[in-house]
């Protein structure tokens, strides 16, 4: 389930580092069992970094997400997806894709690119630690 998020938390939460941004995401997947990305018509966002990598974006909230619906994005709209799904699916769905996941990015640049593999680790690995 989505919290709320104020002006003032957004501010905080976009001037994290890159790897502060993607274990706060990590963590509020946990805790809320969804994570957004962004959607059109069926289609979701896509992008490419200056390395050739194919990628798609994901937040941990609605309103991050909506505020990066710049450029090619612009037309799309902030969808969740269940967590439980993103594991069982999309990651395998990705890995078999050969692209990658850019996880919090923010509207002036930066975020942390990973391997669906990693996400699965990280996630497992965050989960088990919730659960000690």
């Amino acid at each position: 389930m989505t919290w709320p998020m104020d002006e003032n938390q957004f501010k905080t939460l976009i001037h994290l580092t890159p790897d502060q941004r993607y274990r706060f995401c990590i963590q509020k997947m946990l805790e809320t069992g969804e994570l957004w990305s962004l959607n059109q018509e069926q289609l979701w966002a896509m992008g490419e970094d200056p390395a050739g990598r194919q990628f798609i974006p994901i937040w941990p909230h609605p309103g991050l997400a909506d505020r990066c619906r710049q450029k090619n994005w612009q037309d799309y709209e902030p969808r969740a997806i269940d967590l439980a799904a993103w594991k069982e699916r999309w990651i395998p769905g990705i890995h078999d894709a050969q692209k990658f996941i850019s996880v919090f990015p923010v509207p002036s640049g930066g975020a942390v690119m990973v391997s669906p593999e990693r996400m699965r680790r990280d996630l497992d690995a965050q989960a088990n630690l919730g659960n000690q």
